[in-house]
């Protein structure tokens, strides 16, 4: 699903959204790189995201919810 064909709703809520992977690399350049290309490959197995809701308090101070573990392999 392209996410940019997502309409916004005013109900909509933030979220933070994760993926981790553990790479060797000569440094945080090209492991953020390597990275990069693990997970726009078209045959990666880079679907499983850690998606956690992003509450405010009562001052406005950004809070994470619990994390939730969505699996999006097909």
């Amino acid at each position: 699903m392209d996410y940019r064909a997502e309409t916004a709703d005013a109900a909509d809520a933030e979220y933070r959204v994760e993926w981790t992977i553990d790479i060797e690399a000569a440094g945080p350049e090209q492991a953020a790189r390597r990275a990069l290309v693990i997970q726009r490959a078209p045959d990666s197995i880079a679907t499983v995201f850690e998606v956690r809701r992003i509450n405010r308090d009562e001052k406005g101070h950004r809070q994470l919810g619990q994390p939730t573990t969505i699996d999006l392999t097909h």
